[in-house]
């Protein structure tokens, strides 16, 4: 009986004592668990960080390029003696050109002439600094309903058209990127001034060239 007693005791205080040393191990791989988390939530934190900082400066960069290309954009067009029938301006989205149809189009037509064109080559250069910039090109029409004459049923398709021919040719140039542009048609739709006098509707005849930003 007693060397039963003696042969039970030696087990339970073994017993014991590896409890007591698998809690210590547990501690310590708790607290190194916990370490190791707390640094991999510092890294992420820093990187998001990084990121922002980055995406920032994207950000300031290209709004800095697209001011200095409307600002060339200016210049060039002043060059070309058509500053009266365009304008250009940088907005919130990127940078707009607006070309009259009036020095871009005979009167329902959506062809350019060798005239129009060689005015349109000052602009490539320009806009080939942002060539990798989302695009939209868009054409507007006045109130005045097509000729019966005309070969385009009424001004959606004339608008359509003229906007498409502008993107074709400034894509053929390079100066557009053909993966990166989109045209859309207005028709009298969105004027920009009023159609009720000979002014105004000449100022609604028009395309617009947007160059987006990709850094919103």
């Amino acid at each position: 009986e007693f060397s039963q007693v003696m042969s039970l005791n030696p087990i339970k205080s073994n017993s014991a004592v590896d409890n007591v040393i698998d809690m210590g191990e547990t501690a310590t791989k708790g607290k190194g668990a916990s370490s190791a988390s707390t640094k991999k939530q510092a890294a992420a934190s820093e990187q998001h960080v990084q990121n922002s900082l980055s995406k920032q400066q994207a950000r300031v960069q290209e709004r800095q390029q697209l001011k200095e290309v409307a600002e060339k954009l200016k210049q060039d067009i002043q060059n070309t003696g058509r500053a009266g029938n365009t304008t250009v301006s940088y907005e919130s989205d990127g940078v707009h050109l607006n070309l009259d149809s009036s020095i871009l189009f005979n009167s329902g037509s959506a062809d350019l002439s060798d005239a129009v064109k060689q005015m349109l080559d000052k602009l490539v250069p320009d806009l080939k600094q942002v060539s990798s910039n989302p695009v939209i090109v868009a054409g507007y029409t006045d109130n005045v309903p097509v000729s019966k004459r005309s070969k385009y049923a009424s001004n959606w398709e004339l608008s359509s058209a003229r906007a498409v021919t502008v993107m074709r040719y400034f894509v053929s140039k390079g100066a557009i990127s053909e993966s990166n542009v989109s045209v859309q048609a207005y028709a009298e739709n969105k004027p920009k001034d009023s159609n009720d006098t000979d002014e105004g509707k000449a100022k609604n005849r028009r395309v617009e060239i947007i160059i987006q930003k990709i850094n919103s």
